[in-house]
């Protein structure tokens, strides 16, 4: 970037210069600035750790794990103590962050043969995993069946019926859970919640779920255990904001109470559990998500809604409370995973347009929800966290596609070769990341106590490469 570019001037002249380090929020805890003006990742400079292990590069910081962990747990246990926290680890299913989970007290929440087989030889034991999907393969059901799982979410009468026929001759029962669908007429004021996709292919209406429960009460291999019902974070297909969100988590809660009523009722069936998923987010007044949403309820009044109202509407039905798990990912590691890169090139635009930093052995595929959702991530200068911000960049990768990481980022004046840090990289990045135009993905590293370890490795051209040797071998017979 050069001194004559108007992007520069703007900025300066407007007053609205800020640091790197001004962008670091209160709950990014393992992020810090050292003397030098370095980012530090619990402890450790950004810059030592790419020295060390190459980038680009995923950190992935342990204390913010936890912490993010411990406030989930305070917020519904100071509520009902009789709460159980799930790891959702679809949000990152990296082992190090389950094992992690694990040995605070968390279960695990599996979604495919692919999450299990993670989990399995991280060496976590079955009973501490919470089995989920929609189309939940044979084989599947038949490990969980006799595996012994915490709990089996089924998501389907279809599924309930495969379950009664392959436990059986079970030794013992298989714990279930039934997923409902969400109950739209419930939301009948709110329009684009309606128009919404995001719960068309889950759970069972009211009528498959009777019969479900009738199947899992009276099957001498399955155990019924409780009512599930994932809303999941709304702000991908309609309208959102806090309040939004909780008024649609009240009325999922009341469908849930309803319903248990209507079982205990019918079958005299009582709910051990009720699973009330997850789709929480931390509040940022910079903006998270999809459009750079900033206003996203807390999790204290997550915590109010799905328990205190819960326990209310309970009371007042006179049915048996419940214990309560929630299925957190993305509150739990969002803001632990940090994403660091060297930039490879800059391009000048035109006075007044922002240049173009192009990241080094990077694309946005490497994150895709930024390209599905329009994703906010912050973009640090790692190693000039102090440095007045009087630049604007579009950060991007090398993909042959619009592949924007960060459009128009305030930074100090890039260099070539600038190691640059993203924020929010710890949930949905690694989990859905692509090679596209053969780019090999990053190695992740985590951060604990001061201490680095490589917990995946990382991908190179050599690798990529190698998956297709057999057709390459072929063409050149």
């Amino acid at each position: 970037m050069t001194e004559q570019h108007g992007n520069q001037m703007g900025i300066a002249q407007s007053g609205q210069c800020e640091t790197s380090a001004s962008r670091i929020r209160p709950h990014d805890i393992g992020l810090g600035v050292d003397d030098s003006g370095a980012l530090t990742i619990d402890g450790i400079t950004a810059a030592s750790l790419v020295e060390e292990f190459g980038a680009p590069l995923w950190v992935l910081s342990a204390q913010t794990l936890s912490k993010n962990l411990a406030d989930i747990a305070s917020a519904f246990r100071s509520r009902h103590e009789n709460t159980r926290i799930v790891y959702a680890s679809k949000s990152n299913p990296n082992p190090a962050i389950s094992s992690l989970m694990v040995d605070s007290g968390a279960l695990i929440d599996v979604a495919s043969q692919g999450h299990i087989a993670i989990a399995l030889a991280a060496g976590i034991p079955a009973n501490r995993l919470v089995v989920n999907g929609n189309a939940k393969t044979r084989k599947e059901l038949e490990w969980a069946a006799s595996a012994g799982v915490a709990m089996l979410n089924v998501d389907s009468l279809e599924e309930m019926q495969r379950l009664a026929e392959l436990t059986k001759n079970a030794a013992k029962p298989l714990p279930v859970s039934i997923r409902l669908a969400t109950d739209l007429s419930r939301h009948s004021a709110d329009t684009s919640m309606l128009a919404s996709s995001l719960e068309s292919k889950f759970g069972m209406s009211e009528a498959a779920a009777r019969v479900g429960a009738h199947i899992a009460l009276t099957s001498p291999g399955l155990e019924f255990a409780g009512l599930h019902h994932h809303l999941g974070f709304t702000a991908y297909d309609s309208y959102y904001d806090a309040n939004v969100d909780l008024e649609r988590r009240r009325r999922c809660v009341e469908q849930v109470v309803d319903f248990a009523a209507t079982l205990s009722h019918d079958y005299s069936a009582t709910c051990q559990v009720f699973n009330f998923g997850g789709g929480f987010r931390i509040p940022s007044v910079r903006g998270y998500g999809p459009g750079r949403i900033k206003s996203i309820p807390t999790i204290e009044s997550i915590a109010e809604v799905l328990v205190t109202y819960t326990l209310d509407l309970m009371k007042s039905a006179e049915l048996e409370l419940p214990e309560i798990w929630v299925e957190a990912g993305g509150y739990i590691s969002s803001n632990a995973g940090i994403y660091l890169a060297r930039v490879e090139l800059l391009k000048a635009e035109p006075a007044g347009e922002p240049d173009w930093a192009f990241l080094e052995d990077t694309s946005a595929y490497h994150f895709v929800r930024t390209l599905m959702f329009g994703i906010h991530h912050e973009v640090l200068a790692a190693n000039r966290m102090l440095d007045n911000c009087t630049d604007l960049a579009h950060v991007a990768g090398a993909t042959c596609a619009p592949d924007n990481i960060a459009g128009a980022v305030a930074l100090p004046p890039i260099r070539e070769h600038e190691l640059l840090a993203v924020l929010d990289q710890g949930a949905y990045s690694e989990s859905v990341s692509t090679e596209y135009c053969s780019l090999p993905l990053p190695a992740t590293v985590l951060v604990a106590n001061g201490v680095p370890r490589l917990v995946k490795q990382r991908r190179t051209i050599a690798s990529v490469t190698s998956d297709y040797m057999l057709e390459l071998n072929q063409a050149h017979l």
